[in-house]
């Protein structure tokens, strides 16, 4: 069996590229079999780091600002079960660490959980991570609902926040074999709300989470505001992912059945705004930079405003490398300021492709108030988005999977 590691040590430089990920080794606790049961928010405050739990009622913390759970070095392991509750009024108003979230880190697994009105605002001068559940998570995430805000000024570092969490980031040891990994998944969940970054370095920024790294995606639904601004790097926003790479299997075909890792049946809204006063931007209805990623049945609504000297701007993606995108449809309007000297990749699906990008069956319906390329996608009229049938027949979309009233909801 191929050992991973050699990989591993190769795919870290991708994903630390543009920050500085704290270098403190995390300590990995035993789970406890037995839950404990979560009555109360001190119940919460003193949960331990490899302890199984069940919330067992609605709790409101509106009386605290919020210091988030464990943390990078000492995460989360256990299983988290919400029971159906909900969390409320978590408000963060200040850099507890580079972490920010209910949890700061989740190496476990939760589920069945909603959480509402959160509010996570704060100044920093750090690389800093935050979601509404965590900042970073490496764990499994099911039928999680989070609603509420997040607002950072970073002046001198780098920025991943997302409304579930602000990096999602397969975990793994020097002895894992390509034949026994399995991607870590995100799904069943829903996040509503708004973001605003302002970041010097970096902007790692998406609708449910910043950056997702070897992760599954499957089945979610976003509503989201999104407002970024990046002075001298990148930035890379997306209406559910700002920078997903899903190729950690490449290379190992021989070890594998499949080396898809995929990112399908979510459904998006989203306004985006991005202002890059920096290298350059990558903005898409779906995801702002995608490598690797397999992306199929999704659909996004988007209205996207852009300025910068180099943007990537598509109604699914803004920049994609080596992906697959299927059986897709986006509606967007693109407003664009346009300014002297400005590289502008602007597409119907996607921003920027090189040519051995699969692209088939997807469908667009765009607006801009600038040219655009009609090379991907084929047009859809008003009338086929508003019809279920349209989706079923034509994509083979399945009732028991999407929520077409939903859809409908978010047309414009």
């Amino acid at each position: 069996m191929k050992n991973m590691y050699r990989f591993l040590v190769i795919s870290a430089g991708l994903f630390l590229t543009g920050c500085s990920l704290t270098t403190t080794e995390t300590i990995t606790t035993v789970n406890t079999t037995e839950p404990v049961e979560i009555w109360t928010i001190e119940d919460l405050q003193n949960l331990e780091a490899g302890q199984n739990a069940t919330l067992m009622a609605n709790l409101d913390l509106n009386s605290i600002n919020w210091t988030p759970l464990f943390s990078y070095a000492e995460p989360y392991t256990g299983t988290f079960n919400g029971n159906g509750f909900t969390i409320s009024n978590l408000t963060i108003s200040s850099n507890n660490s580079d972490y920010n979230g209910l949890f700061a880190a989740i190496e476990g697994d939760v589920y069945d959980l909603n959480i509402t009105d959160f509010n996570i605002y704060y100044l920093t001068q750090f690389v800093t991570f935050a979601g509404g559940l965590a900042g970073y998570c490496s764990g499994n995430i099911t039928n999680v609902s989070v609603v509420g805000e997040i607002d950072i000024s970073n002046s001198t570092s780098s920025t991943y926040a997302g409304l579930l969490a602000g990096v999602a980031q397969i975990k793994m040891s020097s002895t894992t074999n390509a034949s026994d990994f399995t991607p870590n998944t995100i799904s069943l969940s829903s996040a509503i709300g708004s973001i605003q970054v302002n970041s010097k370095y970096f902007a790692y920024v998406g609708g449910l989470v910043g950056k997702t790294y070897s992760y599954e995606v499957i089945q979610n639904t976003v509503s989201a505001t999104i407002d970024v601004t990046t002075l001298v790097y990148r930035a890379y926003v997306g209406g559910l992912i700002g920078h997903n790479y899903g190729g950690i299997l490449i290379g190992y075909e021989d070890a594998v059945e499949t080396t898809d890792i995929n990112i399908c049946q979510n459904v998006i809204s989203s306004e985006l705004s991005v202002t890059s006063n920096g290298v350059h931007a990558s903005v898409g209805g779906i995801i702002g930079y995608d490598q690797y990623g397999v992306l199929f049945d999704n659909f996004a609504v988007s209205t996207i405003a852009a300025s910068g000297m180099e943007l990537y701007v598509g109604s699914l993606i803004g920049e994609e490398w080596y992906g697959k995108l299927d059986t897709s449809v986006a509606v967007s309007e693109y407003i664009i300021i346009e300014e002297e000297g400005q590289m502008l990749f602007l597409s119907s699906l996607v921003g920027y492709h090189i040519n051995n990008t699969l692209l088939e069956d997807n469908y667009y319906l765009v607006v801009s108030n600038t040219t655009y390329e009609q090379t991907d996608g084929q047009v859809v009229a008003n009338s086929s988005l508003e019809s279920s049938s349209w989706y079923i027949d034509q994509l083979g979309w399945s009732e028991e999977v999407f929520d077409f009233s939903i859809i409908n909801s978010f047309l414009p």
